[in-house]
């Protein structure tokens, strides 16, 4: 998947996703990673929120807070 917003490309195909800006390459490596660069790159904009909002609403989230992890031990 090619998603282009602006002056930005992301290129979600094969194992690495690579993040342009402007034609050059900013990010390649994970494709949470690149979405999450994209999203604070482009100001948070509404319309990338809503395009990877079903990837960032599954990232797991914390088991456990740090005051529960502390009372386990």
């Amino acid at each position: 998947m090619i998603y282009q917003h602006k002056n930005f490309v992301l290129d979600m195909n094969g194992r690495k996703a690579k993040l342009y800006r402007s034609g050059r390459l900013q990010f390649m490596g994970d494709h949470y990673v690149a979405i999450t660069m994209l999203l604070q790159l482009s100001d948070n904009h509404q319309d990338v929120r809503e395009k990877f909002r079903q990837q960032i609403e599954q990232r797991e989230k914390p088991r456990f807070t740090s005051t529960e992890y502390t009372a386990k031990k």
